[in-house]
């Protein structure tokens, strides 16, 4: 299967669509600096969503690369949070954010448990 049909892909391009909505009024230092690499972050968790797709040799290698998207995507958890608490968000954006990553985490962590059994 292509990764790009994956939902757990296309969830988190969902994500990285609605970071860049919920954030498009704040101060562009901040968007420059702090929410760009967050949008990196959700581009990392999509690589590693990918490599784990194509990485038909060896469960180990696939469970890897889930395990680094759950990692990064548990830091992208917290710097929401920060963001939320600093008034860079909205609740509104943050609940639809909060939601998005709540979901690839589950898919993420589902993907892992269907691995290591």
């Amino acid at each position: 299967m292509d990764y790009y049909s994956l939902s757990v892909y296309n969830t988190c391009r969902r994500l990285y669509r609605q970071i860049e909505m919920s954030t498009q009024k704040v101060a562009r230092e901040v968007r420059i600096v702090s929410i760009a690499e967050a949008k990196r972050w959700v581009e990392q968790i999509m690589e590693n969503i990918a490599f784990a797709n194509d990485a038909f040799e060896t469960k180990e290698r696939r469970i890897r690369f889930i395990r680094q998207a759950i990692a990064i995507l548990q830091r992208l958890e917290i710097r929401v949070r920060i963001f939320f608490d600093l008034g860079f968000l909205r609740e509104k954006g943050f609940a639809a954010i909060m939601n998005l990553e709540g979901s690839v985490m589950r898919q993420l962590e589902g993907w892992e448990k269907s691995q290591v059994q």
